[in-house]
């Protein structure tokens, strides 16, 4: 199923399914000179933005168990007010990202400004936390999310959870938010009933697609900058854990999908990294989702391939799809009315109705609008 810029359709007998599908007709136009797909990609991530000070000020950083010998740190911002016990955003990132990626700290803002509390979390060893654990970190880490969302659930008595994931962190929290809908663990029944919606940027939900478009044309720039970091942190790993990683095999390793053979898959517990996509591929779970839903997608991702989403009917249940034309992947740059001077910074007025969020970012305001339509009773 594809669709463009358009609205799906949808049980006209829900105020709030109406109300998160007028979100989804909001038609996204691309900043000027960014309409191709690598253009877009790198121009987003690399886009001069302010975050106000409240950011940094008012962050509590916590560490947080999620296995025998393995730790994670969750970056929290709590409101101050009486909305702070009820709505939490949990954030998660791509491959290779943290906490203060920029399209963490955007959507964080946004969501402060619009009456959620927010956690950011770092996968591990991500945002500087090798020490933390033993192992890596894999795009099936969904227990790890539910983990972090259950902990802080019961920490400070939030009554709303909404997982929003980036990249690699998109399919996370739709691998979880499926988990969650069939209950199997007892003490996760709480927090699949507090699960008020799941959003995910450009997911890669179908990995192995996803780590063979690396391999294609111009697409190998991200090839080479994922390496890049991957390398890194597996000497940091090796250089901590020297029984447990051999660097001997690193060299010779050019493609992500070598790395998730030689490292990623085994340390996983998974026979191959073929086996590790197919275990950790949200795709084939998306129909399992009961909370609202809303993947994000560009039909010109360099990385996720837009006929990913053919193969599941996302009709039928509460997931909705938008796929515009372009964007990238997780670009989103937007043509800005206004005052362009203010076109790199967050927009500070909290917002108040579908389409009240002006800045360039425009699939961080989509999800942050979604959201709010999700918090508000049917």
């Amino acid at each position: 199923m594809m669709v463009s810029d358009s609205v799906l359709e949808t049980d006209s007998n829900s105020n709030s399914n109406a109300l998160r599908d007028r979100i989804l007709e909001s038609r996204f136009e691309p900043a000027q000179f960014f309409a191709n797909r690598h253009l877009m990609t790198i121009a987003a991530a690399i886009w001069p933005r302010r975050f106000p000070l409240l950011l940094k000020d008012s962050v509590e950083q916590h560490l947080v168990d999620v296995a025998p010998g393995s730790k994670v740190l969750a970056e929290v911002n709590l409101l101050s007010d009486s909305r702070a016990g009820k709505n939490l955003v949990v954030a998660v990132h791509g491959l290779e990202g943290s906490g203060n990626s920029p399209y963490m700290q955007g959507l964080a803002v946004k969501a402060l400004l619009a009456g959620f509390s927010v956690l950011r979390l770092n996968l591990r060893n991500c945002g500087g936390t090798e020490a933390l654990t033993d192992t890596l970190y894999n795009a099936g880490m969904s227990d790890d999310l539910i983990a972090v969302a259950e902990w802080a659930r019961k920490k400070w008595g939030f009554e709303r959870i909404f997982f929003v994931g980036f990249s690699l962190g998109g399919n996370i929290v739709l691998k979880a938010a499926a988990e969650l809908a069939t209950c199997k663990l007892a003490e996760n029944r709480d927090l699949s009933a507090s699960l008020a919606a799941v959003c995910a940027v450009s997911p890669s939900v179908d990995l192995e697609r996803s780590v063979d478009q690396l391999e294609l044309g111009l697409n190998r720039i991200y090839q080479v900058t994922f390496m890049r970091s991957l390398r890194e942190k597996l000497k940091n790993k090796a250089a901590r854990f020297p029984e447990r990683y051999s660097l001997a095999p690193l060299k010779k390793l050019k493609t992500v999908k070598e790395f998730d053979e030689t490292y990623t898959a085994p340390d996983g517990g998974f026979e191959s990294a073929r086996h590790y996509y197919e275990q950790c591929s949200s795709l084939s779970k998306l129909g399992d989702i009961r909370a609202p839903g809303l993947i994000v997608a560009a039909q010109d991702d360099p990385i996720v391939p837009a006929a990913s989403f053919d193969e599941v009917d996302l009709k039928s249940g509460p997931m909705r799809l938008l796929l515009p034309s372009h964007g990238g992947h997780g670009g989103f740059l937007s043509l800005l009315s206004g005052d362009l001077d203010k076109a790199s910074t967050i927009c500070n007025n909290p917002p108040h109705a579908v389409g009240s969020l002006k800045d360039r970012f425009w699939a961080e305001n989509r999800v942050i609008e979604f959201c709010l339509a999700a918090s508000e009773p049917s």
